[in-house]
């Protein structure tokens, strides 16, 4: 094991779990935000502190100019991460 920076689930599910093992086992500080797009978009959910919402909204401010110059995602050509979640 190592110590991560970060790290990209597949699914809900395994997000679910993951922030829930690290935050509640783990004390990390957990950023929730979704990438492929031309700007980040920040998840919230009903648990998340203010902590959480600073930390995300810092991270995609960060991200967010770097994106600006990437091209997003075409769905009709790239299989949907959503697909194999179910």
């Amino acid at each position: 094991a190592g110590q991560a920076d970060i790290a990209i689930v597949d699914s809900q599910q395994t997000r679910s779990i993951l922030t829930l093992t690290l935050t509640v086992f783990g004390q990390a500080q957990v950023v929730r935000i979704i990438l492929g797009g031309r700007i980040p978009l920040v998840i919230l959910n009903e648990n998340a502190t203010e902590t959480d919402f600073e930390n995300s909204l810092a991270v995609s401010l960060k991200l967010a100019p770097y994106l600006k110059t990437v091209e997003p995602l075409d769905w009709s050509t790239h299989i949907d991460p959503i697909d194999y979640a179910w």
